[in-house]
């Protein structure tokens, strides 16, 4: 892959991209751990762990309001929505606009949002504010995966989105865990001003930072004449759509993000926060090297080891009344989220040519959403119904669907590694 160059590409056919304010052009091939990566891996930390943070302390806050757990499931389908929404439409304006004024316009919505909540308290008002915060956050979150993929070494680069994949699953389970900290110790206020400070320390970041600039020949011209509803399928990849489809696994995550906070404290098992802590080591502790497994292994292995842990982490939380028992719980969901997605985000990603890795992404990104907003919809209508252990039994078939899914249709797909290997396309 080469890295902010207008070359050739492994097929002899140019690409017209380059670095904005790039002084040297020459790639380094074989160094992942260069300033602009560091920088915007601590970019999607911390604006992932800002949108995190209302995760586990919003369904407290909209008890309080009067609301129901039907209301905070439909708060975290609102985040879903628009965030699947502003998934293409920011991967299309990555690939055709600028990588670097999409990067900052979203980052300062990221930062004005979270004073609304404040001057808002009403509950209609933080249902649609957590659906705006959803499409800023999602556009941000795009930007930082795109922009990571252009500064990655080809030789290394199922290495590097997995260190990268540790920033979103970290902060994917030490957001919430941060923001309940906060809410129990310091009230509202500081929650919101604290999400909008992490948003500005983004921002400052993404000011120096060396991203690819997209040249006018790289630009899709096509699309101002094609009807309208080519150009909206334009703005995904089908590509992408094995992994983005096999994503089903994390339905029950949508629903343990959304519930595991209030299922605690209803169930005296324990706190929600420390259960995201745990949930995090156990990512964090495979994310570490499930990227290099997955660069030699391909897809498959992780895909049934992080669906047995799935099954596993969601077999503690529902079948036992200990604390000890409910945190190791999430420690092996974590597990699964450490082997799983990485090997998704590199299959998404791994026959796409540089000039449409933003719509690859945005297309696999959409499908996280769905799987969040989905997993807390269907999590709440059905805790009205049966209960919380239940519910996590009953989404806990997405999982098996997904393997079973992946064995007869998924692994024989040209996005699979096996498949891509033999048509000599494996190799980005």
């Amino acid at each position: 892959m080469a890295e902010g160059m207008a070359s050739l590409n492994e097929k002899g056919m140019d690409i017209p991209i380059s670095y904005e304010d790039a002084g040297d052009s020459t790639p380094t091939h074989e160094k992942l751990w260069t300033a602009d990566f560091t920088s915007v891996a601590l970019v999607n930390l911390f604006v992932v762990s800002a949108g995190n943070m209302l995760l586990a302390a919003l369904p407290f806050y909209i008890r309080s309001l009067g609301g129901s757990s039907i209301a905070v499931g439909l708060a975290s389908f609102m985040f879903a929505v628009l965030s699947f929404v502003a998934r293409p439409t920011s991967g299309w304006l990555l690939d055709n606009k600028s990588r670097r004024t999409i990067y900052i316009i979203s980052l300062i919505g990221v930062i004005l949002v979270p004073p609304l909540y404040i001057l808002l308290p009403f509950l209609g008002c933080v249902v649609f504010l957590r659906g705006v915060q959803g499409l800023v956050h999602a556009t941000a979150g795009t930007a930082s995966n795109t922009n990571a993929v252009d500064m990655l070494p080809k030789s290394r680069f199922g290495e590097g989105m997995g260190y990268f994949g540790v920033t979103t699953s970290l902060s994917t389970m030490i957001g919430p865990a941060l923001g309940l900290f906060i809410w129990n110790t310091w009230g509202l206020k500081p929650l919101f001003l604290s999400i909008s400070c992490l948003g500005l320390i983004s921002l400052l970041l993404v000011s120096r930072m060396k991203l690819r600039k997209i040249t006018p020949r790289a630009k899709d011209t096509t699309a101002e004449k094609q009807p309208w509803y080519k150009w909206v399928l334009n703005l995904f990849d089908k590509r992408a759509l094995p992994a983005s489809i096999l994503m089903m696994a994390c339905l029950p995550g949508g629903a343990v993000t959304s519930f595991i906070a209030l299922f605690a404290a209803d169930s005296g098992l324990g706190n929600g926060g420390t259960y995201f802590m745990c949930q995090a080591i156990g990512t964090v502790a495979m994310r570490a090297f499930t990227g290099r497994f997955s660069d030699r292994y391909g897809e498959g292995p992780s895909l049934y080891i992080g669906c047995g842990f799935f099954l596993l982490g969601i077999l503690l939380i529902v079948g036992v009344h200990s604390t000890w028992m409910f945190y190791l719980g999430g420690i092996l969901f974590g597990f699964g989220y450490g082997f799983f997605c990485p090997a998704m985000q590199v299959m998404a990603v791994r026959i796409v040519p540089p000039e449409r890795r933003g719509a690859a992404i945005s297309t696999y990104l959409c499908s996280w959403d769905i799987c969040l907003g989905l997993g807390g919809l269907l999590g709440g209508l059905l805790h009205k119904v049966v209960g919380y252990r239940p519910m996590f039994c009953i989404l806990s078939l997405a999982v098996v669907a997904c393997v079973l899914l992946y064995k007869f249709w998924g692994s024989k797909t040209p996005a699979a590694f096996k498949v891509a290997k033999q048509n000599n396309t494996a190799d980005f």
